[in-house]
C-alpha cells in the first residue's frame, strides 16, 4: 500500500497520474476540502479529476499555480454550487466535463448555478444522473464521450 500526496506522480507508458492535492499539510479534517485532486496526462490529452473538493481548495491550487488550461473536467462536489467557481473555470477553460451525481440525491446535485455556468464557458457537460457511466476517450482526432446509457453503446 502507498499514500499519495500532493506532487507524486505515477507513470504508466505514455499515461501520467500526478497528485496536485491534498497539500502535505493537510489535517485531512474536511474530507471534500482536503480529498485527491490529479492531473491526467496522455499524449496530447490533460484532465483534471477533482474529487470533492469546493471554490476553498479550488483558489488554493489557483494561487498555488497548480492549474492550467484542460480537456475535460471531472467537475468538483457533485456540482454543487460550492464547487466550481468561475475563477477556476477561467483557468481551467475545459471542452467537455461529468458531473457526477444521482438523479435522487437529497441536495439537488447538481446547482442549476454551475451547469449554467459551464454551459457558459462552451463546456459539454455530461450528467451520470441522465447517462450512467461516462467513459472518456482520447484519440488522435481528440476526444469521444461514451455515455453508458446511450444508444448503440457497446461499453
Amino acid at each position: 500500500m502507498r499514500t499519495l500526496k500532493e506532487g507524486d506522480c505515477l507513470n504508466a507508458g505514455k499515461l501520467q497520474l500526478q497528485i496536485i492535492a491534498p497539500a502535505v499539510s493537510a489535517s485531512g479534517a474536511d474530507v471534500n476540502e482536503d480529498g485527491m485532486v490529479i492531473k491526467v496526462k496522455y499524449e496530447e490529452f490533460l484532465g483534471l479529476l477533482t474529487g470533492d473538493i469546493g471554490e476553498e481548495t479550488e483558489k488554493k491550487l489557483l494561487e498555488l499555480g497548480m492549474l492550467e488550461d484542460v480537456d475535460f473536467l471531472k467537475v468538483g462536489h457533485h456540482g454543487s454550487h460550492y464547487s466550481t467557481c468561475q475563477q477556476f473555470l477561467d483557468t481551467v477553460r475545459p471542452e467537455y466535463a461529468v458531473i457526477s451525481c444521482s438523479s435522487t440525491n437529497t441536495y439537488g446535485h447538481p446547482s442549476p448555478e454551475i451547469t449554467k455556468r459551464l454551459e457558459e464557458t462552451g463546456c459539454q457537460t455530461s450528467f451520470t444522473m441522465e447517462s450512467g457511466a461516462v467513459k472518456v476517450c482520447w484519440e488522435k482526432e481528440g476526444i469521444r464521450i461514451k455515455k453508458f446509457l446511450e444508444k448503440g453503446n457497446s461499453m
